[in-house]
């Protein structure tokens, strides 16, 4: 019974809420990018499933994504949508990292919010 009773705690586990957690670093886009570049291992160890706050240049923006130069793709919370947006805006954004693709070369985040 108690095994059941685990199990289903671990399986059911509360959905996690990005706005109100604390972020655990604080870095720019640039640096985040360089760092999963020169080293991923070291990065995913560092960074992946941390909520982490990113601030830099708009490359691009659709309604549900924004990608920060030179490379972080931010995948917006579903309760947020690109507001009035602009490639070249400054921002700063809060998300849960969720690792280095490197066939497009980007970090990805995702429930991210603005700051």
């Amino acid at each position: 019974m108690v095994t059941a009773f685990l199990g289903y705690n671990y399986v059911y586990q509360e959905h996690r809420d990005v706005q109100k957690e604390q972020a655990v670093f604080n870095l720019s886009s640039s640096t985040l990018f360089k760092e999963f570049s020169t080293n991923e291992k070291t990065s995913n160890s560092k960074y992946i499933n941390q909520i982490i706050s990113v601030f830099g240049e708009v490359n691009s923006a659709t309604e549900y994504q924004i990608v920060l130069s030179p490379g972080v793709l931010c995948q917006l919370d579903s309760t947020f949508s690109k507001k009035s947006i602009q490639q070249g805006d400054t921002l700063q954004v809060k998300g849960r990292c969720i690792g280095f693709d490197d066939l497009f070369m980007e970090v990805k985040l995702d429930n991210v919010t603005f700051q």
